[in-house]
């Protein structure tokens, strides 16, 4: 069991040569280059995570391969997290749990940032989170299609009860006659994305992580020429 949390343990202090390799990488390139590599540096590591025969396969390869992949994704975040700079920055933090990303991004100089939690349990802990920061408005509610207007969607908590605050909306509180897995449900108010590019103009960063919510949300919205 070390063994196994020494090999993710590693990522952490790759993070800091991240910053400085991106960091310098964004210097000569630009920022939007420099986040696009942090982001195939993720998705390589990620990939090489899944795709690693077992021990017993491959033998000592095996966790060779993982810590080396565990090395790129650390780089991958300390790159991310350094070269991230948002002075005068409009940020929308669709899926924002408690807070995470919303506090680096008013750290890293944002003008207005929104942030969105469907779940109350994690909004109440946003809220406290945030509650030093002016720039961060914080919204009890979930981002959703903007082809629909009113609508009032379930949320579910994680089957996986690891996954601390983690859930899921769905349009609809049963699926073939059977109630929505989780022991934790609510009604949660939804909002259109579009209506919250129509309140803030323009959105210089949008992230989302809203447990596959991000696909009704992009592939309905008529105003994504207005963000980044």
């Amino acid at each position: 069991l070390l063994n196994a949390a020494a090999v993710f343990a590693v990522g952490f202090f790759m993070r800091p040569v991240g910053g400085w390799l991106l960091g310098r990488y964004a210097d000569k390139h630009g920022r939007r280059a420099a986040l696009s590599a942090s982001v195939l540096l993720m998705c390589g590591g990620s990939l090489m995570i899944a795709l690693t025969p077992s021990y017993a396969t491959i033998g000592v390869a095996a966790p060779i391969l993982l810590v080396l992949a565990r090395l790129l994704q650390g780089i991958s975040v300390g790159g991310e997290y350094g070269a991230l700079d948002l002075p005068g920055t409009t940020v929308v933090d669709i899926g924002a749990h408690i807070g995470s990303f919303s506090i680096l991004a008013a750290l890293k100089g944002a003008r207005r940032v929104l942030a969105f939690e469907a779940w109350a349990e994690n909004y109440e802990l946003l809220v406290m989170n945030c509650r030093s920061l002016p720039t961060v408005e914080c919204h009890h509610a979930a981002v959703w299609r903007s082809d629909l207007d009113d609508a009032v969607l379930t949320w579910s908590q994680a089957a996986n009860p690891q996954n601390t605050g983690g859930g899921t909306v769905v349009e609809c509180a049963s699926i073939g006659g059977e109630p929505i897995s989780g022991e934790k449900r609510c009604a949660v108010r939804a909002i259109p994305f579009d209506d919250i590019v129509d309140r803030v103009g323009t959105i210089d960063v949008l992230k989302i992580d809203a447990e596959g919510s991000e696909f009704p949300i992009l592939l309905t919205s008529r105003k994504l020429d207005r963000v980044g």
